[in-house]
């Protein structure tokens, strides 16, 4: 390994990459979130992803996701594949109905 430099991590935060080799340091951490907010402008989408928890009105904001507009687009489709795999093998993920349509605009957005 000796001669490779390691690359920016300015859009890396906590990770050091280095020619093709990722090392994730112990900050990277699996979270749960129950909520996800979307912003977008026409240079990026912001994935705002949170926890909320019943009978409390504050909103925990627990990460922040900037994607380019095509990144976020293809990550939609990602996400769209997955789920249909998963209702094909275990059957269709029932929505409450705070999430349905309520005077032709969705409750959730």
């Amino acid at each position: 390994m000796a001669g490779k430099r390691p690359l920016p991590t300015k859009y890396f935060p906590g990770r050091q990459i280095t020619g093709g080799e990722t090392s994730v340091s112990e900050d990277n951490k699996c979270i749960y979130s129950n909520r996800i907010g979307v912003n977008f402008s026409v240079f990026d989408f912001v994935l705002d992803v949170g926890c909320k928890v019943p009978g409390d009105p504050a909103q925990t904001s627990l990460l922040k996701i900037v994607m380019s507009p095509q990144h976020c687009k293809v990550f939609s489709q990602i996400l769209q594949k997955n789920v249909e795999k998963y209702e094909k093998a275990f059957g269709p993920i029932p929505l409450p109905p705070a999430t349905a349509a309520k005077d032709g605009k969705p409750i959730m957005q």
